[in-house]
């Protein structure tokens, strides 16, 4: 499951729209739509926000954005890898 996906099942599980979450956490919804597609990245100061109005600990939050970092990570390492080693 992806950051955006997990962002995604909890704000439908405390049935907020996407306005509804974004004006929650003080950001626009373009900017919570972006991240819930996995194209912008959760920012430091973004955590305890999404964790209040997601109802989740923030410890649980950092660990989802963290999975999802290294998994990025490990994609982009397995793509930058040619098939000869060179």
């Amino acid at each position: 499951m992806s950051l955006g996906d997990y962002l995604i099942q909890k704000r439908l599980q405390n049935k907020l729209t996407q306005d509804e979450a974004a004006a929650l956490m003080h950001i626009t919804p373009n900017r919570l739509s972006r991240v819930e597609r996995n194209i912008g990245r959760v920012y430091a100061d973004e955590i305890a926000a999404l964790a209040r109005v997601l109802e989740v600990p923030e410890v649980e939050l950092l660990n989802e954005v963290d999975r999802y970092r290294n998994f990025k990570l490990s994609m982009k390492n397995e793509i930058n890898i040619s098939p000869e080693g060179k």
